[in-house]
This record gives structure tokens, sequence and C-alpha cells, in this order.
């Protein structure tokens, strides 16, 4: 499976990632919880990619996220 880094959805912080995530449901309906999350490099960009489980029929999706805003930077 390839990854669509060019559309990863562009986020300021990881709270608003697992805020997009609990707005999104699955094809069937389900609420998604996150399983896994791993901090990619790519072409010297950063991403996070969060593996997210159905609730209700436990189909996998991963969800990637533009992080380059905030990643490593000092506030």
């Amino acid at each position: 499976m390839s990854r669509d880094y060019e559309n990863a959805k562009v986020v300021n912080s990881v709270s608003e990632e697992y805020s997009i995530i609990a707005e999104m449901n699955c094809e069937c309906g389900g609420n998604l919880e996150v399983i896994m999350q791993s901090l990619i490099e790519k072409a010297n960009k950063y991403y996070d990619v969060l593996l997210c489980k159905c609730k209700q029929c436990e189909k996998e999706e991963e969800v990637i996220f533009d992080i380059n805003s905030f990643f490593g930077k000092i506030y």
C-alpha cells in the first residue's frame, strides 16, 4: 500500500489531529479510535500517520497529517 503524502491533512498540533479523528466515521458509520501513531520523514518533510480502527466493524484505516507547521519548533 502506498501512502498519499501529497493529500495529507495539514494540522497545527497533535490535539488537532485527534480532534479530526474524533469527527471522522468509518464507511459503516462507526467511530474511529487511534491504535498507533507513527512519525514519518519523507523528502525532508514530517508526517504523523495514525492507524485507526473502527469501533463497530473493526476495519483499519490510515490517516496522514502534515505536521511541518509545528514539528521541531520551539515555542
